[in-house]
């Protein structure tokens, strides 16, 4: 998983801004897993000669197989209500889709994509296993990273771990940074 954001034209918006990354999927009944990834914008600067609006073109890089649902957030321009054009495509061996959003200096904004696990990251978990690489985009200091994933059956094990509360069920609940790029380690109950 990995979410990288293009400044288009926003000057030196970037270090006014803050963002959560926010990754979770359920079951379906048909044995596949709805995902989602959301990033949640907060613009802390103002209109000056160094930072504006936030223009971001955002991509989100999953697993080759990973099947495109929705997207909400997206805009065509600045301010606009309506929904921006969604591009895909592969790169590198990863599946992507990108759109366009901005943010008003003081506001608050979200980029949400729904999306299909590959079939690959089905399989792992139907055999119990569960791996996953949150990429920390170049450049930036310390996005926040929340996981919250419902695998349908009980987690074993988890790397790294959950609080006490939160173990040992069908859901893996985690909150930390994008400081570094994060392993996450998981083993099922069959």
């Amino acid at each position: 998983l990995l979410w990288v954001d293009a400044n288009m034209a926003a000057l030196k918006t970037d270090k006014v801004m803050e963002r959560e990354l926010v990754y979770s999927f359920v079951p379906t009944s048909s044995e596949k897993y709805i995902a989602t990834a959301k990033m949640k914008y907060a613009n802390r600067g103002s209109f000056t000669k160094f930072t504006t609006r936030y223009r971001t073109y955002a991509r989100v890089y999953l697993p080759e197989g990973s099947q495109f649902i929705s997207v909400a957030g997206s805009m065509k321009a600045d301010r606009s209500a309506e929904p921006g054009v969604v591009d895909q495509g592969v790169e590198n061996g990863k599946q992507w889709f990108g759109t366009f959003i901005s943010i008003e200096p003081g506001k608050t904004g979200e980029l949400t994509w729904q999306f299909y696990l590959a079939p690959s990251v089905v399989e792992n978990i139907k055999n119990n296993n569960y791996n996953l690489l949150a990429q920390k985009q170049l450049g930036t200091v310390a996005d926040k990273l929340t996981l919250e994933l419902n695998f349908g059956k009980n987690t074993v094990s988890a790397t790294p771990n959950e609080t006490l509360d939160d173990a040992n069920n069908q859901k893996y609940f985690y909150k930390t940074d994008l400081t570094v790029d994060r392993e996450v380690e998981i083993k099922l109950a069959n």
